[in-house]
């Protein structure tokens, strides 16, 4: 992995639905604008839920005890350091979502939790060091009211992005698509979703 490219991780459990497309979206414009994305999708990765043990606390390397590499869980399939590791390496980032009741779906809530290593590493001083990036995010909701629809995702994901090095770039927002093919037949909502692909890689070299 080059660090020029760009990184969307697609966090949809379900396959070929609105979120897939918007990341699939949102590399097209980095694309278009020169650059190059690769597309993830969480789903393709074991990732285990914080038992929040602090462990990551306690360890000099803020290591998580689920994590391989630690010893502590034998024949452990967790894939949550390779996420992490893909996601470090690119230039800036993008994270595709659906909206849950309110909020962002499980499988990525258990890759967020996992998170907590790097703001403890942080806490003691032993974060590696990086070069700052940019994170930008795609929230895909079915619902069309609804005036906190999104702050707690917003939040969440803000905090989330920080200790990594990432700094928050304003959401792109989307209401009203539900059914499996919605962005697909909204040309509109497309071509904002591509735009912001777009946008994100023309700002990266400035």
């Amino acid at each position: 992995m080059h660090d020029a490219q760009a990184m969307v991780l697609s966090s949809s459990p379900r396959s070929g639905g609105n979120s897939d497309l918007a990341a699939e979206l949102f590399a097209r414009g980095i694309e278009r604008a020169g650059g190059q994305c690769r597309v993830l999708h969480l789903r393709d990765f074991v990732v285990r839920p914080c038992i929040g043990c602090h462990f990551c606390a306690r360890d000099e390397q803020s290591r998580c005890i689920l994590s391989p590499d630690t010893g502590k869980e034998k024949d452990s399939d967790d894939q949550t350091d390779e996420v992490f590791s893909l996601l470090s390496q690119a230039r800036f980032i993008a994270l595709s979502a659906p909206i849950y009741f309110y909020h962002l779906p499980a499988g990525f809530k258990a890759l967020i939790d996992r998170a907590q290593r790097f703001y403890a590493a942080r806490e003691k001083g032993v974060a590696p060091p990086r070069k700052a990036g940019t994170g930008y995010s795609i929230l895909v909701a079915g619902r069309t009211r609804g005036e906190q629809l999104f702050a707690g995702s917003v939040l969440t994901l803000k905090y989330f992005l920080e200790p990594q090095g990432f700094s928050m770039a304003e959401p792109l927002l989307l209401r009203g698509l539900d059914a499996q093919s919605d962005l697909k037949q909204s040309p509109e909502a497309s071509a904002q979703v591509e735009e912001y692909g777009h946008m994100a890689w023309v700002s990266s070299l400035r």
